[in-house]
């Protein structure tokens, strides 16, 4: 068979090279299913990329539409791998046809996005500006991407945001291979669970690697699990059910963007004290919303940390591993944060991925 190139000029995260891209006819295709996938917590999902079992939802549908509506969204779903091929190439399909929102382009909601390991650098995004095609989700059915690869190079390769897939898979060349991972070196195999509001989910970041909790993930050296779902993050128990029951090695509660000041004080200690019961040795770490830049702490943020200040008087054995986390190590008062007055842009996003990095490390006795 003759094989057909599309010229361009790719570029790796170790520079740039003009190379051909590969017929995706002639490669060999790994399923996501047989990929080494991170961030879904559940096995008894409806598919592979969703990001809530059957068991829950079931409970969870009846309080919460919305939870239930985003639970197909993949947000937080990734892989990791190593692989001997000098290129790769992503073939994806989408479960919604609308591939943007009016304050958060398709490259986020619906895009996939790849890091590369660099002994000099650490995970670094790699560059599709000269690629073609490039990464830009452009129909619901059949987006490709191809890259040229650094053989031996960790890839990390991240699912949209606010979008569902349907078909995920990558393509190499004949004869060459895809391995997971080796466990992290600091030790930490189970996953950060982050639970919140649309910012959680990674509203508006650009790409899904740069969501908050993904920024986490990489700087902070620990795998994620995203539970944030988009204007519904109200704390209701069967929530905190579901949360108990991922193994996690730390949980990081985020939803004061969805709550005012009447749920904060109906919802959010009873939730707290059931998580704590439910996993009594995982640290739990508590955020402030963060956008409110003209008005800080906001009503709720100083309820919710009124609530914190009491638990650790109440028995500060007992709540050693609750944290807190302040709007100001949240997001500074630059006014640049967001998009939209609500949901952070990239910088918010830097910004909160370093401080909950931080703050996680500490909870979870990593050395700095």
């Amino acid at each position: 068979m003759k094989r057909v190139f599309a010229c361009a000029m790719l570029l790796t995260a170790g520079g740039a090279c003009a190379a051909p891209l590969a017929n995706t006819n002639e490669l060999v295709w790994t399923d996501g299913t047989n990929l080494p996938q991170e961030g879904r917590a559940f096995s008894d999902t409806q598919s592979p990329y969703w990001r809530i079992g059957k068991k829950h939802l079931a409970s969870i549908a009846p309080v919460n539409r919305g939870v239930a509506g985003h639970a197909s969204e993949t947000s937080g779903i990734c892989y990791r791998f190593v692989t001997d091929a000098d290129e790769l190439t992503l073939r994806w399909s989408l479960s919604r046809a609308k591939l943007e929102f009016p304050h958060m382009p398709a490259t986020g909601v619906s895009g996939i996005d790849i890091y590369a390991w660099t002994p000099e650098g650490g995970w670094r995004y790699v560059n599709w500006r000269f690629t073609s095609p490039r990464n830009y989700p452009t129909q619901q059915k059949g987006n490709f991407y191809t890259i040229r690869w650094k053989p031996g190079q960790p890839c990390w390769i991240y699912l949209p945001l606010y979008n569902g897939i349907t078909d995920f898979a990558v393509g190499v060349a004949k004869g060459k291979v895809l391995k997971p991972l080796p466990p992290r070196g600091n030790g930490v195999t189970n996953p950060v669970v982050f639970y919140g509001s649309s910012i959680t989910q990674g509203g508006c970041a650009s790409r899904p690697g740069l969501s908050f909790t993904a920024i986490a993930g990489r700087l902070g050296d620990f795998p994620v699990v995203n539970m944030g779902f988009s204007g519904s993050a109200h704390m209701e128990p069967e929530i905190c059910d579901m949360l108990a029951d991922i193994d996690a090695s730390c949980y990081v509660l985020d939803p004061l963007g969805n709550m005012d000041v009447g749920e904060v004080n109906a919802r959010y200690e009873r939730f707290v004290r059931r998580l704590h019961v439910a996993r009594p040795d995982v640290p739990i770490v508590l955020t402030a919303v963060s956008w409110q830049l003209d008005r800080r702490p906001s009503p709720r943020v100083k309820a919710a940390h009124a609530i914190y200040e009491r638990l650790k008087r109440e028995d500060p054995r007992e709540w050693r591993n609750l944290h807190w986390i302040s709007e100001d190590e949240l997001a500074q008062d630059d006014g640049e944060c967001t998009v939209d007055g609500c949901h952070a842009n990239d910088w918010g996003m830097i910004q909160m991925g370093r401080a909950c990095a931080k703050t996680v490390r500490a909870a979870l006795g990593l050395q700095r």
